[in-house]
């Protein structure tokens, strides 16, 4: 394509930038009064576009959302150059509304899980090696430790001495892969040397390309009093 560097006026496009554009054909659109400047979603794209091609006579891969004619919006990753004596600018811009449209939802999704995990009423924790690669707030709720401290902490420091060996066996046997019980009971030990009961269900995972348990913990402190 090729526009007037001030007004935006297109001079000259191919059919694939017609299409883009809305157009039956490159004739009809160049026999059109398209304005491009007008097409953009955000007209400040427009200013930090031409700003950067004045201060540095060429722009690689701008990313803009256009209006089409029909109304439709479509995503365009741009790369141009100022030729300055014309007065105009010159470039080759491509549809990337696909992949513009799956970032978005990904993107989206990721907010959603996120939001989830935080406001969990169940502990969430990946286990890794000899400590927590990562907990949600629940965890720090549930142990009083502050999220530091339990970002450095050995986990097995958290769990009851009574409990330990059963738990980091079947620990160790998650991480190597083999078979062991998804859901059993054992006791937290909080900062405060207070007992806290839970229902702990685990899964292997891979995270950072290594072998690491995801756990679920559901207090489950009032039920065992109840029992007793």
């Amino acid at each position: 394509f090729r526009t007037d560097i001030e007004t935006g006026k297109l001079l000259d496009a191919n059919e694939v930038v017609a299409r883009l554009a809305g157009f039956r054909s490159r004739a009809e659109l160049m026999s059109s009064t398209f304005n491009v400047s007008n097409h953009y979603e955000n007209i400040l794209d427009r200013e930090n576009f031409t700003g950067v091609l004045k201060s540095a006579g060429e722009v690689e891969g701008f990313v803009a959302r256009f209006r089409r004619l029909d109304g439709r919006t479509v995503w365009l990753r741009i790369s141009a150059k100022l030729v300055r004596n014309k007065g105009w600018i010159e470039g080759v811009m491509e549809d990337i509304s696909v992949q513009q449209n799956a970032m978005t939802l990904l993107q989206e999704s990721e907010e959603r899980y996120r939001l989830l995990v935080e406001t969990s009423q169940d502990a969430i924790a990946v286990a890794q090696g000899i400590g927590l690669v990562y907990f949600n707030p629940k965890l720090v709720e549930m142990t009083g430790y502050a999220y530091d401290e339990l970002k450095s902490i050995d986990f097995a420091r958290l769990i009851h001495p009574d409990d330990q060996e059963m738990a980091m066996r079947r620990y160790r046997s998650r991480i190597a892969g083999e078979h062991t019980d998804d859901r059993y009971q054992l006791r937290l030990m909080r900062a405060n040397d207070s007992i806290l009961w839970v229902e702990m269900s685990g899964t292997r995972i891979i995270w950072n390309g290594q072998p690491a348990t995801l756990n679920f913990l559901k207090d489950i402190n009032s039920q065992k009093k109840a029992d007793q």
